[in-house]
């Protein structure tokens, strides 16, 4: 082989072994272009919508602070959660046998009241009972309450409650100025002295019942005029002393019949436990 020959051999080996000796690259793929990320768009927050129905005349709740539209026809005023309208509020002043004082009426529904106030009264009498005459004082002071039912809907009620009695007596004061018979004998006036008594209304509290023509909250009705008519339950408690020489004297009988003396007051006292009401009261209804 020539030496030309030799020369191109040798070129040639040298050409293929660089070629072995580099890494070759893969072409570069194209890559998938994203879209630029976008702010996640919040839908606009949703405001509650009051939808009034026709009418659009707007009443308060009573107890519950919340308004309410009314429906057509329905009257403007405060209305019950259950829906039936509140009959409002009525003051008075009352005046009967149990006394004089302030009266505040509170409509529940149509048919059915709360009543309730304070009656006070004081005066003086006279009385005798069995043989002794006796300056009398009344002192009334006492707190009602009770629940009015108008079955039909109008002014007859029948009531039903009780009277607190707080401080109800009557205070009993004699003095003969001669011989009197106490119990079941006579004795001098110096003997029997000065008797003091005192009947207490026993029970803190006393049942009630009764009827009455008036409904001081009735519709349409701004002043009003109402009787009541009904029965007072309650017991007494009567004490009875005396400063005469009787009590510390040769009269050996005479505290017997003081004692005979009391129990005849308390007969007395036993006749009024149903005690009358008749009242008369006068009230506004705001």
């Amino acid at each position: 082989m020539s030496k030309r020959a030799w020369m191109a051999l040798a070129a040639a080996l040298a050409m293929a072994a660089a070629a072995q000796g580099q890494t070759v690259q893969p072409a570069p793929q194209r890559q998938a272009v994203q879209p630029a990320a976008q702010p996640a768009v919040q839908p606009a927050a949703q405001q509650p919508q009051q939808v009034a129905p026709s009418g659009g005349t707007e009443r308060a709740y009573l107890v519950f602070p919340v308004e309410y539209t009314l429906d057509e026809g329905q009257e403007e005023g405060i209305y019950w959660p259950w829906g039936e309208k509140w009959p409002g509020l009525a003051l008075g002043v009352k005046g009967g046998t149990v006394g004089l004082g302030p009266e505040v009426t509170f409509g529940i529904s149509r048919v059915l009241n709360l009543r309730g106030g304070y009656n006070w009264a004081s005066f003086t009498s006279k009385g005798k009972i069995e043989h002794v005459k006796y300056d009398l004082k009344f002192s009334m002071d006492n707190l009602p309450l009770m629940v009015d039912w108008h079955p039909f809907g109008g002014m007859f009620r029948i009531s039903a409650g009780a009277y607190f009695q707080s401080d109800s007596y009557v205070k009993l004061d004699a003095q003969p100025n001669k011989s009197s018979k106490i119990g079941n004998h006579h004795y001098p006036a110096d003997v029997v002295g000065t008797l003091k008594g005192r009947i207490d209304v026993e029970d803190d509290v006393s049942p009630y019942v009764g009827i009455g023509i008036g409904n001081a909250v009735m519709k349409d009705v701004a002043l009003s005029l109402s009787l009541d008519i009904g029965l007072l339950f309650q017991s007494y408690d009567v004490k009875l002393t005396s400063n005469g020489a009787g009590m510390y004297s040769e009269y050996p009988f005479f505290r017997d019949d003081l004692e005979r003396e009391r129990k005849r007051v308390q007969d007395k006292a036993d006749d009024w436990k149903i005690y009358p009401v008749v009242a008369l009261s006068l009230a506004y209804h705001f």
